[in-house]
């Protein structure tokens, strides 16, 4: 679960992140840090409706695919 928030963090800090996408990491990472196993159901409903927008760089929705095969592998 460390390795998936410290990824996170680091896709949080992405240049060209607009604020919403930050805010939601930001709640991501709340859920994961205080409930891992809750948390993990929480992160990935949060990627779903992050993932559907269109104002999402394509590296950054790429790398998003790759945090939730993470999250789902666990």
């Amino acid at each position: 679960m460390n390795e998936i928030i410290t990824v996170l963090r680091a896709l949080r800090e992405e240049e060209g992140m607009n604020k919403n996408i930050k805010s939601k990491i930001d709640i991501i990472i709340t859920h994961l840090e205080s409930d891992p196993v809750l948390g993990k159901d929480k992160a990935l409903s949060e990627f779903e409706d992050m993932i559907d927008q269109n104002n999402i760089e394509p590296h950054i929705r790429t790398e998003m695919y790759s945090i939730v095969s993470m999250l789902e592998s666990l």
